[in-house]
């Protein structure tokens, strides 16, 4: 036991700097599934390929039982480089008959990959507080969490609907979705303390490039969350768990998303934009889940009530900062398009059309009165506005564990690793109109009243 623990350990140490490339290299170099490695010092170890497959989410795994660690760094460092591991060795598998035979065909490694997954999740939703004041451990968690969760693309599939009909399959998929959640706002959380420090002068900002990674990985989680959700049957799994829609967690996520600052860098002020606009989404999509209302889920105590109420206004905040033209040199289609579509589902629930009225009437006023060539250009115009493309990731989780843990630099991250917009166009401008005919409508519409009084109205 000693000596696999030590060899797994080495293996972990030396062989998570690897490429995919050079790590495929080495296998396929081994001599009777003993593959020869150089160690950083240049001397020599020992591996058996094998073992290496079937016993490294065992020792990841170890990683998470309940003990005290007297470097927290440390041992989030030991934890994704153990991840960046496994997900090269998932990414190379199919090129190597003994690592497919363990990592593609045992179902007992793949049960184990799962039950990793969902521990590391649940692991992270209660260490939020581990990582409070260090730049190093945010990078880190924030690592960790999309790397799981995009290792299940690595299990599985790159099909949305067969990721999220194993995770439906699963006893534990109602406490993977609470925890995936309450560790995604953890995330959010942390990139709202580090928001405001990119006001200041950028040659003053030693911690911009940190900003960047942490934002995208920020919203390769989030991004994984709203793909998931736009699966029927999952997102009806979700309006159903009492825990995120009945006692508010996915609308904490959405309140905290939202109040994320603006900040003078135009790139940053773009991707806060699109975790805006990427939230809003995922609240979209819940409120169109059938036989279960979330609206209904949201609103069944007191307390869920008023945070719905508290999420209007914030939802409102950003129709009114868009419709006061704050953001003019910056895309806002589909975030002011998602705002409006929540807005109007809102202004149609009895329980909500006051905090419509109360929070919006400001801001429809200022709409009327503008100018009537000023109304009619943004409001009724046919020219058509430029399409905006949905910003969608194709994550590579190799390559920014790669760049958290040290072992390579942006300039050599792949474009992809963070993002690649592939989403089709939306035009967006009759849209826009069509929603605030819809808002003013079902505001001004009483069903306590009769139609002839409603006409008189």
């Amino acid at each position: 036991m000693k000596n696999y623990q030590l060899d797994l350990y080495l293996a972990v140490k030396e062989l998570h700097v690897l490429s995919s490339k050079d790590l495929g290299k080495l296998i396929s170099d081994a001599e009777n599934g003993i593959a020869k490695c150089v160690k950083q010092d240049g001397s020599y170890f020992e591996i058996d390929v094998e073992i290496l497959a079937r016993h490294l989410v065992k020792y990841i795994m170890e990683h998470l039982a309940p003990s005290k660690v007297d470097d927290e760094q440390q041992h989030f460092r030991s934890m994704l480089s153990g991840l960046r591991l496994l997900h090269t060795l998932c990414d190379i598998a199919c090129h190597h008959s003994t690592l497919a035979r363990v990592l593609v065909e045992d179902t007992s490694v793949q049960d184990e990959m799962l039950n990793l997954i969902f521990r590391m999740i649940d692991f992270l939703s209660q260490s939020g507080e581990k990582i409070s004041g260090s730049s190093q451990m945010v990078l880190l968690y924030s690592a960790l969490l999309s790397s799981s969760m995009y290792l299940l693309k690595a299990l599985i599939s790159s099909e949305w609907q067969d990721i999220t009909r194993v995770l439906l399959a699963h006893s534990k998929v109602d406490k993977f979705t609470t925890t995936a959640f309450t560790a995604l706002r953890v995330v959010i959380n942390s990139l709202q303390a580090k928001l405001p420090d990119q006001h200041i002068d950028p040659r003053m900002r030693p911690n911009a490039n940190e900003v960047y990674c942490l934002y995208h990985l920020c919203e390769s989680s989030l991004e994984f969350l709203q793909s998931a959700c736009r699966q029927k049957l999952f997102r009806k799994r979700v309006v159903k768990n009492k825990e995120l829609c009945g006692e508010g967690g996915v609308l904490q996520l959405v309140q905290d998303t939202l109040k994320l600052s603006q900040c003078e860098d135009p790139y940053l002020t773009n991707t806060v934009y699109w975790l805006k606009s990427k939230v809003l989404s995922i609240m979209l999509l819940l409120c169109e889940a059938e036989s279960t209302s979330f609206l209904e889920m949201a609103s069944s105590t007191t307390q869920s009530k008023e945070l719905v109420k508290t999420t209007i206004f914030e939802v409102l905040q950003v129709l009114k900062m868009m419709f006061d033209g704050d953001l003019k040199d910056h895309p806002r289609g589909l975030l002011q398009l998602n705002a409006m579509r929540l807005t109007e589902i809102f202004s149609a629930d009895s329980r909500f059309k006051i905090s419509i009225i109360l929070h919006f009437t400001e801001v429809l006023t200022r709409v009327f009165l503008q100018p009537q060539r000023e109304f009619l250009s943004t409001w009724c115009s046919n020219d058509h506005e430029p399409n905006e493309e949905e910003n969608v990731m194709d994550f590579d989780s190799i390559s920014a564990a790669g760049l958290v843990l040290g072992l390579i630099s942006k300039s050599h991250v792949q474009h992809s690793t963070w993002h690649n917009i592939q989403g089709s166009p939306t035009p967006y401008a009759y849209q826009r109109s069509s929603l605030l005919v819809k808002i003013l409508v079902n505001l001004a519409y009483d069903p306590d009243l009769s139609e002839g009084e409603q006409s008189t109205q």
